[in-house]
């Protein structure tokens, strides 16, 4: 390989790269836009919180933050179902909320074919981001159980 094509190689891999990962999150972004648009034709339920406690959010390559998490409930005909969200808040905020959200209801939709999955439409809940599998603003921290 001449001078030349060295050259054109380590200019177009790195702008090949980055096109690649723009159209990657361009996908990504769509799908996920597109699962929070299915949820404006789910049915809605009242939810309550059942329980509260700080847990960890982030993975090994992010910064770990340790933010409050609420398991609730909700029914759907005869049964229940249960989810989990979290709220972007640390520190004296974070453990006020976990004593003062056990029993509050909240809003969630549900999917009619499979109950047991939920969207929380609010994006804030006394002011904090919620933290849940399709947020609005692609944020990937969100508990697992």
């Amino acid at each position: 390989m001449n001078y030349s094509g060295s050259m054109f190689l380590i200019f177009a891999l790195p702008v090949l790269f980055l096109i690649c990962a723009l159209a990657a999150y361009s996908f990504w972004s769509r799908w996920k836009d597109k699962q929070i648009q299915e949820t404006e034709d789910w049915p809605n339920a009242e939810a309550t919180i059942q329980q509260a406690e700080l847990q960890k959010f982030g993975g090994p390559k992010s910064r770990v933050y340790f933010y409050p998490c609420f398991a609730f409930s909700y029914p759907v005909g005869d049964e229940y179902c249960s989810g989990r969200f979290g709220l972007a808040v640390e520190g004296d905020e974070a453990d006020r909320l976990i004593r003062e959200m056990i029993d509050r209801k909240l809003s969630i939709c549900y999917k009619p074919e499979e109950p047991s999955v939920f969207y929380i439409p609010d994006e804030q809940i006394e002011g904090y981001d919620v933290l849940q599998e399709r947020s609005p603003d692609n944020n990937p921290y969100y508990p697992t159980d």
